[in-house]
């Protein structure tokens, strides 16, 4: 049980309870979370959240395992915000989610170098958010079917009527009609004497979520050189939403995969894997994956990885139909429409972002356990990004990006007594685009890196200092939008041995922030430069 209080309205509570009968095991685990959020020009975003976990597993004569598990939780960050539609504002007047998720895994030992393991777990989740529409800005023409066919269809027509620079003589008979049709509606001919009428309403922006897996997996140890693991296994996806699937939308992914270890029980060691995997809107991809390690001794080695991985559009990129329709409208003029002009209808014909990864690497461990030191070269290459601006008023979605990634990557432990540990981090990264998409680049700093020393000292006394940095996010090539991130951690615990079953454990902790620039972004910074942590922890 534990229990951490701090400022910028942070509050956590966690309690776990375990107990075995037999041959069953069962734990329960309890967290609830809240903090006032990290501040978005000058905004806040406060967060609150319960999480339940239940565990019971239960060991049959025949070596068998199976554990159920079972996990609820609630908050109250919305899926996703309003999109800016130019003057338009929506007020939230309720957004909370609820997560459930069942699941069950049984292991069988068939013998002693073979193994099958089948997983499976079922998961909903409902998002619920409604808004209130209203306003002076809020007037009939922006439900009305033939702005939604505009701006779908003709978008250059839509801005010349909204920005009231429409020439007539440019315009097909067809669009002339059209016109002519809005005229006669809201009078747009006489822009002194416009025929608009302010509306109200609500939108139903929830949205229900509902995933279904089951994988087999079976591990064969065919000699003291050879471990083969295969299997297969099925998802299948379901969101309900009005606002943004226009009801309903699936989606089904069947795997296979397999790998193979390979140990000489000498210098070498090599695995190879492959996983084959097909969505329903989607080409079959396969994904390779091979990796050498060369032994220099017993305390080091040298290794060679080369990988090729996918990431699939989800469901909301690939078959979004995003529209907001008023429900209770209320208006004293006339409607023709109930739902906002903007409107998108994803495109179904994208295809998987790609990345080649090439990496070579070094370990080493010195003899008596006290260094510890992995250093990584890397190059990732990735293709077919998808070029996106995932907003209702400028939606954009398309593959055509390239990148690659390349660095130096190492991190290095040291133990100089027993109750001492230092540790080091570092990262090198260099990133480009053939399409200068400094947008997808913006994410990730050239240069980063962390320093800890936690020492143990006598009487159940611990103290910690981390240093954290990342330097040069956001655009390279304009010094105005580059980013530091800079931070110091101190950390004092003291643990209480109440009695023999029962142990306390105290913290407090101080972060200072070191640097006045946003996290990654600007303007997304904690209310306060220095936060304060206080932690209380009762084991038995």
């Amino acid at each position: 049980m534990s229990h951490k209080r701090g400022d910028n309205g942070v509050r956590e509570s966690f309690a776990r309870y375990r107990s075995q009968l037999a041959n069953t095991d069962m734990r329960f685990s309890l967290l609830t979370k809240q903090d006032d959020g990290i501040a978005k020009s000058d905004e806040e975003y406060p967060y609150q959240s319960a999480f339940l976990d239940a565990q019971i597993n239960h060991r049959f004569i025949d070596g068998s395992d199976l554990t159920f598990t079972a996990i609820y939780q609630e908050h109250d960050k919305p899926l996703v915000a309003f999109a800016d539609a130019g003057d338009l504002v929506f007020e939230v007047k309720e957004k909370d989610v609820e997560r459930a998720e069942i699941g069950a895994r049984w292991e069988k030992s068939i013998s002693s170098n073979h193994k099958i393991k089948v997983n499976s777990f079922v998961s909903h989740a409902d998002h619920r958010s409604r808004s209130s529409v209203t306003g002076d800005d809020l007037v009939n023409i922006l439900l009305d079917p033939i702005l939604a066919d505009w701006y779908q269809n003709n978008p250059e027509l839509l801005a010349s009527l909204l920005d009231k620079s429409l020439d007539l003589t440019q315009l097909s008979q067809e669009e002339l009609v059209q016109v002519q049709i809005l005229d006669a509606r809201y009078n747009i001919s006489d822009s002194n004497n416009l025929n608009l009428a302010p509306f109200s309403g609500e939108i139903d922006n929830s949205l229900t979520e509902a995933r279904f897996d089951v994988e087999i997996q079976d591990t064969l140890i065919l000699n003291n050189n050879l471990t083969l693991v295969s299997g297969v296994g099925f998802r299948r996806d379901i969101s309900h939403s009005e606002s943004f699937f226009n009801g309903y939308a699936s989606n089904n992914i069947s795997r296979a995969f397999s790998s193979m270890d390979w140990d000489s029980l000498g210098d070498w060691k090599v695995h190879i894997g492959l996983m084959w995997e097909k969505e329903s809107n989607l080409e079959a991809v396969f994904n390779p994956r091979a990796a050498v390690i060369y032994r220099l001794g017993y305390n080091q080695s040298l290794r060679a990885v080369i990988a090729k991985s996918v990431r699939s559009p989800d469901m909301f990129e690939t078959q979004t139909q995003w529209r907001y329709q008023v429900q209770n409208l209320q208006t004293q003029g006339d409607v023709y429409g109930d739902t906002f002009y903007q409107q998108v209808y994803a495109d179904d014909n994208l295809r998987h972002e790609k990345i080649l990864s090439r990496e070579l690497g070094y370990y080493y461990l010195s003899m008596n356990n006290a260094f510890e030191l992995d250093v990584r070269l890397f190059h990732e290459e990735l293709s077919d990004m998808l070029n996106q601006n995932l907003a209702l008023d400028n939606w954009q979605n398309e593959n055509g990006i390239s990148m690659f990634f390349r660095g130096l990557e190492y991190q290095a432990s040291y133990k100089p007594l027993a109750e001492t540990h230092l540790r080091m981090t570092a990262a090198f990264i260099e990133a480009g685009s053939e399409e200068e998409e400094d947008t997808l680049l913006r994410v990730h700093a050239k240069h980063t890196g962390s320093l800890a020393w936690i020492q143990r000292w006598p009487h159940f006394y611990t103290t910690s200092v981390g240093y954290y940095l990342a330097d040069n996010y956001n655009d390279f090539d304009d010094e105005r939008f580059r980013t530091r991130f800079e931070r110091l951690d101190l950390r004092l615990a003291k643990r209480f041995q109440i009695s023999p079953i029962y142990e306390l454990d105290t913290s407090v902790a101080v972060q200072k922030d070191l640097s006045d620039d946003g996290i990654i972004f600007r303007n997304v910074k904690y209310n306060d430069a220095t936060r304060y942590l206080m932690t209380l922890a009762l084991k038995f």
